[in-house]
């Protein structure tokens, strides 16, 4: 589920630069974004429902995962192991990704799956750098990621689709084990 992290985390931490406005960095409208990772075939689901401001990020094989904005929350469903972890992100990752914490420094446009975004340099205060393409109305169609340890992760959207997004798809199954840190 690191992936479907990464993604979250991408979408929630793009920031503003010091000079600048910063850009919108949650959809503003209910929207599902299939994305390509690591350059690979391998496509993640993103959902967005603004009436609930979740994200749910779906990974073939490995499951999904919701993160709920408002509270910070993170719960993460496997389906191979037919599990559900929740938990409360720690001050210090809320931290993280906040816009104030980081900085943005706009690049220019290009057109990814048929939509305009701005390029933007990301940098964390925690030595995290990357860079994220987002619409105006806050949804990302490209992100990359290079943490500190040299390790690198990217998406890249090859469909976005705005259409509503139902409760269900954001509730965990009843019938999955709860499982504790």
């Amino acid at each position: 589920m690191k992936s479907g992290l990464l993604i979250a985390v991408l979408l929630a931490a793009a920031t503003p630069s010091l000079a600048e406005a910063p850009p919108r960095i949650t959809p503003t409208r209910d929207v599902q974004v299939i994305y390509r990772f690591n350059g690979t075939n391998l496509p993640v689901t993103y959902n967005y429902r603004t009436a609930t401001q979740q994200s749910r990020v779906e990974v073939p094989l490995l499951g999904w995962g919701v993160f709920e904005h408002q509270r910070s929350k993170l719960t993460q469903v496997s389906n191979l192991q037919r599990t559900v972890r929740e938990e409360t992100l720690a001050p210090a990752m809320r931290a993280r990704i906040q816009p104030q914490n980081m900085q943005f420094q706009r690049q220019g446009q290009r057109s990814i799956a048929g939509y305009t975004c701005t390029d933007w340099l990301v940098r964390g205060n925690d030595g995290d750098d990357g860079e994220a393409c987002l619409t105006q109305d806050g949804v990302l169609l490209s992100g990359h990621l290079m943490l500190p340890d040299g390790r690198r992760y990217s998406v890249e959207a090859q469909s976005v689709s705005y259409t509503q997004q139902i409760a269900s798809l954001f509730r965990t199954p009843s019938d999955y084990r709860v499982v504790r840190r």
